[in-house]
């Protein structure tokens, strides 16, 4: 689960053997938007350079998931047991999409959970990541209905949180282009679900489905949780382990 402790910056965690960390790494980087990486572990540890301590990774926290050779086999509730395991271990800390709930707010939205209700739907595309080495996999959405009146304003407020050099998560899934001569403001060009392969938002991959009330389209985000397709997917013959906190 991603950290939403007052003042911490969400995040998730992602533990992989050692010997994929360089590939992972560039993963990573090079498909920024859903895969923001805030930082990395030495082996075993689970401090970060630039960050200190990684709070609640080895307990404290809701879930852990475990993959062996692609393979989710379950979840971990600590990782005190697993001690062992994890010396061989780099752990990678990935910003979260909940970095988003500051520019809701500023965009006039509420925020997604302000009804008592989970995770907002996330759903798995037919947009390819960038490949590197073995981890290929797609594109990881989350997605939330926004009144069409509130579109700019919203955009402008991603655009505001990115800061000046634009930090991928608050990058939509859309296209802008500036509004014809003699109009104001500027136009959007939303993908819909279908675009992107998303078949049925009432089925969602992750999280909780997703209804548009009248009046609201559905936009979408890159999702940290395209680590979890990355790790399922890859086909690198070191992946004997990983550990993921999302």
């Amino acid at each position: 689960m991603s950290s939403m402790a007052r003042g911490l910056q969400p995040a998730s965690v992602v533990a992989l053997p050692r010997s994929l960390a360089p590939a992972f790494e560039k993963f990573c980087q090079i498909n920024s938007g859903p895969l923001p990486l805030l930082g990395e572990s030495e082996p075993g540890k689970w401090t970060l350079p630039a960050l200190g301590a990684v709070p609640g990774t080895r307990t404290g926290c809701p879930q852990f998931w475990k993959y062996e050779f692609g393979t989710c086999t379950g979840s971990l509730t600590s990782l005190e047991e697993s001690s062992g395991q994890l010396k061989d271990m780099m752990a990678f800390l990935l910003g979260s999409s909940f970095s988003l709930e500051g520019a809701w707010e500023k965009g006039g939205l509420p925020r997604r959970d302000s009804a008592g209700h989970g995770h907002m739907g996330a759903y798995k595309t037919e947009v390819p990541c960038a490949t590197i080495a073995g981890f290929c996999c797609p594109l990881v959405v989350t997605v939330r209905p926004v009144p069409k009146d509130k579109l700019e304003q919203l955009v402008q407020a991603c655009c505001s949180a990115g800061g000046e050099h634009m930090d991928n998560r608050f990058t939509l899934v859309t296209q802008i282009v500036p509004a014809s001569a003699g109009s104001s403001g500027i136009h959007f060009l939303l993908p819909s679900a279908e675009l992107l392969g998303i078949k049925d938002l009432s089925k969602p991959d992750h999280g909780e489905p997703v209804v548009c009330q009248p009046g609201h389209v559905p936009v979408f985000w890159p999702s940290q949780l395209t680590s979890l397709e990355a790790v399922s997917t890859c086909s690198m013959s070191g992946l004997k382990g990983a550990v993921t906190l999302t």
